[in-house]
């Protein structure tokens, strides 16, 4: 019995590139996470790299009151983005040791403080792999 084999080639990009692909229309032709369970993928097993919030920077955010407007709330947020590597699908994230929520590895995380003070944000991958960054918010009115 004679097996055929089929060869296919696919891009690791990191996150950031990959979206930079995207939007200038040249979609690069990534694995499955089916064929990435099949078989050791080779990659640089990088962490995430937190490049959002900015390192020394104390955001400013108004006191937030109740409304309907979705979008004034997203105003009031501080958005997080973490380069990953190839292999990440997802990132969590935590400010200190709470849970805030997921996003795309592609994708950037809306995150309204509930008070003002100094945070610990973290951002772990679906490998395990983290990063950290401080994080100074202040609120005015």
């Amino acid at each position: 019995m004679r097996r055929r084999v089929a060869y296919a080639s696919y891009e690791y990009w990191p996150s950031d590139m990959q979206r930079l692909f995207r939007d200038a229309g040249l979609p690069r032709r990534t694995p499955s996470a089916l064929i990435l369970q099949c078989r050791e993928v080779e990659g640089t097993r990088s962490p995430p790299k937190i490049t959002t919030p900015l390192r020394g920077v104390t955001y400013a955010l108004r006191e937030f009151q109740h409304t309907n407007d979705a979008n004034a709330a997203a105003d009031e947020s501080v958005n997080l983005r973490a380069t990953t590597d190839a292999d990440t699908h997802e990132v969590f994230w935590f400010a200190d040791q709470t849970f805030m929520g997921r996003a795309n590895a592609e994708a950037g995380f809306a995150w309204r403080p509930s008070a003002a003070g100094n945070y610990t944000l973290h951002a772990v991958d679906d490998h395990g792999r983290a990063d950290s960054r401080e994080l100074r918010v202040t609120v005015v009115q």
